[in-house]
């Protein structure tokens, strides 16, 4: 349980120092692959692929971008070929 507190305080503490740092493109696929390494962690990742249910507003939110921009990475993310997202699966 400690051991879990303390990576979920450091990984809050990269998000606010970061967050001015990055790019909205850096922050974007921050989040993705923080999420592919948590849910790989609990079993609800395989192959490199897992469920978002999220909408471009909540990436957005949970960016600090808005949901114009988010949409405008995603595209780039996806025509750059390092995401594929298809009815909600990453």
């Amino acid at each position: 349980m400690q051991r879990a507190k303390l990576a979920e305080e450091a990984t809050a503490r990269e998000w606010m120092l970061r967050i001015g740092i990055r790019s909205g493109l850096e922050r974007t696929a921050h989040l993705l692959c923080e999420r592919l390494d948590r849910l790989g962690s609990i079993g609800q990742a395989t192959d490199g692929q897992y469920d978002l249910p999220l909408t471009q507003a909540d990436l957005a939110d949970a960016l600090g971008l808005s949901s114009v921009h988010v949409n405008r990475l995603l595209q780039a993310l996806r025509r750059d070929g390092l995401i594929a997202l298809q009815k909600h699966r990453l």
